[in-house]
């Protein structure tokens, strides 16, 4: 409050609270910035990489909605067709808050230019993969210090192949272990090889007990964040079955 007059303080502020998860509060930061310095361009791209979120956030809420809409119409008895349960690749073009989330961080990060990491990001929200991912390869390998290549490039792997993708977020992790999506992105991607083992019949309890840890890390940075207690919940579940079918006591 010394300096009210000033982006700066404004920018930083948020920048902490992205590093720990605390989006809507960044992006109130970012705002308050950007009325103060409107050509701040590090406030552009964070308020960009914010809105990014957003739009990705937006993005699985509809999903899931589409999936619970399409699971419960067979439920009732409706036959499921070939096209029954694929979701449309323009499935969001009618959705206007997924719209205007991804415009307005086209428009942010528009601004950052001669960076690769935003040239990156532009290119993913763009729909190209490919070149997203090597932008964002070539910013890890020129040193640009943002923490975001790390993180799409596990969110861009896990598309492919979810080890791939927890090594992006370990290696993340281990330059800035005070950014909080390395770790939900390990937790994440743990589970997924966890339970993608099981379903396989080659159940291993050493990856569920290490996924078992990543959540705990990151309940005990944020013990009111339910979704996580949930997956916690669900990983316990999945451990104990696979003990089972390991021949192991399941309580451990």
């Amino acid at each position: 409050q010394a300096i009210p007059h000033l982006a700066e303080p404004h920018y930083r502020l948020g920048r902490m609270y992205r590093a720990v998860m605390r989006f809507d509060e960044a992006l109130v930061q970012q705002d308050h910035a950007l009325r103060k310095e409107p050509h701040h361009a590090a406030a552009h791209y964070e308020r960009g990489v914010l809105r990014l979120r957003r739009y990705r956030t937006r993005l699985d809420e509809l999903k899931k909605d589409m999936w619970r809409l399409k699971v419960e119409g067979v439920r009732n008895g409706e036959s499921p067709t070939s096209d029954a349960l694929p979701i449309p690749k323009d499935f969001e073009s009618g959705d206007e808050e997924t719209q205007r989330w991804r415009m307005e961080a086209l428009e942010d990060l528009g601004v950052c230019v001669g960076k690769k990491t935003p040239a990156g990001l532009l290119e993913m929200l763009q729909g190209d993969k490919k070149k997203a991912q090597d932008l964002l390869e070539q910013a890890v390998q020129e040193g640009e210090e943002t923490e975001e290549a790390w993180e799409y490039l596990g969110l861009l792997a896990r598309e492919r192949n979810n080890e791939e993708a927890f090594k992006w977020y370990q290696e993340g992790f281990e330059r800035d272990k005070g950014y909080i999506p390395y770790l939900e992105g390990m937790a994440w991607t743990s589970y997924a090889q966890a339970a993608s083992d099981l379903l396989q019949s080659k159940p291993s309890a050493e990856k569920f007990s290490q996924t078992i840890e990543l959540y705990r890390k990151l309940t005990d940075l944020d013990s009111g964040h339910a979704p996580r207690w949930e997956n916690l919940a669900n990983v316990h579940a999945g451990m104990a079955q696979a003990r089972f079918l390991l021949g192991q006591d399941p309580k451990g």
